[in-house]
């Protein structure tokens, strides 16, 4: 077997023989010179698409999803507001603010698919925030029917 570069076989360049500095149709500088650089035409491929890989290399990682801190808010308050359905007021505000956390929490986490999670948790404090909210408005309208 031959060198490409140089031509020497492939045995005597392994025992330091048939060494040539300059192979085949690349010049070498002379010594002391900067050699420029390599146009950006000769003998490169050109760049991948922007967000792929080079063949049989790892894909770049995608940032960690992060958790819609409106949906976490949401199934607190409407977590909350279940438990307190027994307190009007404090229901109504609760299931309210847990209604409305849910729905704008679910919208961003829909909104920007990989990069947020917490559906599902915004989803329960908006149904939790909606029981809340009735089971306040429910236990107002019997307390106050019962009074004389």
């Amino acid at each position: 077997m031959f060198c490409p570069h140089c031509g020497a076989s492939l045995e005597e360049k392994a025992m330091g023989q048939g060494y040539s500095p300059e192979p085949q149709g690349i010049p070498v500088p002379p010594p002391g010179t900067v050699p420029s650089p390599p146009s950006p035409v000769s003998g490169t491929y050109p760049a991948p698409p922007w967000g792929t890989t080079l063949p049989g290399a790892l894909p770049y990682p995608s940032p960690a999803a992060r958790t819609e801190g409106l949906c976490v808010a949401a199934l607190v308050l409407g977590l909350v507001s279940l438990v307190l359905f027994w307190v009007p007021v404090l229901a109504w505000v609760l299931g309210l603010l847990g209604i409305v956390f849910g729905a704008l929490g679910m919208r961003s986490v829909r909104d920007n698919p990989g990069y947020k999670t917490g559906y599902g948790m915004g989803l329960a404090g908006l149904v939790m925030g909606a029981v809340g909210l009735v089971g306040g408005v429910v236990i107002f309208i019997v307390a106050v029917s019962s009074l004389p």
